[in-house]
């Protein structure tokens, strides 16, 4: 599975890299994925899979599919 990690997230990721791969052995929940990342779940504004918004608390992964997480933005 393909991962990007938007913004500040990126400093969760391996090597601190905004992209990187991740095999699955099975299906995964998001939400068990970003705590094993060590990211905050109040961090996370927007997931898709696939570029399909999905629900943190609800969706799942598999090999082949691309997650990316957001955080919020903000600015003015």
């Amino acid at each position: 599975m393909k991962v990007h990690l938007g913004g500040h997230l990126s400093l969760y990721a391996p090597e601190r890299r905004a992209n990187f791969e991740v095999r699955l052995a099975g299906p995964a929940a998001v939400r068990e994925l970003v705590a094993l990342w060590g990211i905050p779940a109040g961090e996370v504004f927007l997931a898709t899979v696939s570029h399909v918004v999905v629900d943190l608390d609800t969706a799942v992964v598999a090999d082949g599919d691309l997650l990316s997480l957001y955080p919020p933005a903000g600015g003015g």
